[in-house]
């Protein structure tokens, strides 16, 4: 017999998790004084993250959002990306 480490997704926990992001984000970004760069999400109290590259500035930006808004990791795949 074969047990799957998986967690279950489901849809009804999916569109909960969906409808706690906010529709529109503000976000300030500005250069760290070690080179990088720092983001700021205005319109969502206390997240801020940061990175060396702004690319990995936008993966960093949705892992502190989903991380604020208390994502489930195996439900992040399913959820829209925030920044691109």
């Amino acid at each position: 017999m074969f047990f799957s480490n998986k967690k279950k997704i489901v849809p009804q926990l999916l569109e909960v998790y969906k409808r706690r992001l906010p529709m529109k984000l503000q976000i300030s970004l500005r250069r760290s004084e070690d080179g990088g760069y720092i983001a700021f999400v205005d319109n969502v109290s206390g997240c801020v993250t940061q990175a060396e590259t702004k690319q990995e500035l936008f993966t960093q930006l949705n892992d502190a959002l989903y991380t604020y808004f208390e994502i489930p990791k195996n439900y992040q795949p399913y959820m829209p990306k925030l920044l691109r």
